[in-house]
């Protein structure tokens, strides 16, 4: 199975808070106003210099944006409504839909994992959990839980679904069953050996899935 990872570097429309011309554009959407240019371009070098682990554009820098879309006006007279609209929106939190994606929903994943994973799961660094699956015939489910003991492998270490005939285990074991398995394939040839990526809770979303036996 490939290694997967998002890759936030070296591209401007994929950073962790998207595009700054984006945010530009949310802000005039919601601020309006003759300022809101102004400002806007403010808010989107703020998000330039924003650091990547950080999902609020900082208001002190709006503020100062604001501050210097207001300068004279040709009779030198600073614009108090400019001032009033841009500071109304000086607390607006940009949170793009990449970031959420990449950055987020990774964080959630690892936490679900760290709480819920079973002892045989491999957590990735996305979250994800991965594992062997053994599906085999009704009649010869009891044969693969024997086999399993008799190796002496702790009852933690796999777990069974006699509903599905499934056996699920680490992946490292069902690598090396599949290796046993060759050598006389026409006993076994009714048995489905997976390696599984998944999201870390029961039934979650199969992220990759390989038949090696």
């Amino acid at each position: 199975m490939k290694k997967r990872g998002y890759v936030l570097i070296n591209d401007e429309s994929n950073t962790v808070l998207g595009s700054a011309e984006v945010a530009a554009r949310a802000f005039e959407a919601v601020c309006g106003g003759s300022g809101s240019a102004a400002a806007s371009s403010g808010l989107a070098a703020d998000i330039n210099s924003v650091a990547t682990d950080n999902c609020t554009a900082s208001s002190g820098s709006n503020t100062a944006a604001a501050s210097s879309s207001n300068t004279a006006t040709a009779d030198g007279s600073a614009s108090a409504g400019n001032n009033a609209a841009a500071g109304s929106c000086a607390n607006i939190n940009f949170c793009s839909s990449r970031y959420k994606d990449a950055i987020q929903l990774r964080l959630r994943l690892l936490r679900t994992a760290q709480q819920f994973a079973r002892p045989f799961d491999e957590i990735t660094e996305d979250g994800t959990v991965i594992f062997g699956r053994i599906k085999v015939p009704d009649a010869f489910l009891n044969e693969i839980i024997s086999f399993l003991r008799e190796n002496e492998l702790p009852e933690e270490a796999y777990s069974i679904n006699s509903e599905k005939n499934i056996v699920e285990t680490a992946s490292g074991i069902v690598e090396e069953l599949a290796l046993i398995f060759e050598e006389d394939g026409a006993v076994f040839e009714n048995v489905q050996l997976w390696i599984i990526e998944q999201y870390p809770f029961e039934g979650g979303f199969v992220v990759g899935s390989e038949r090696i036996f």
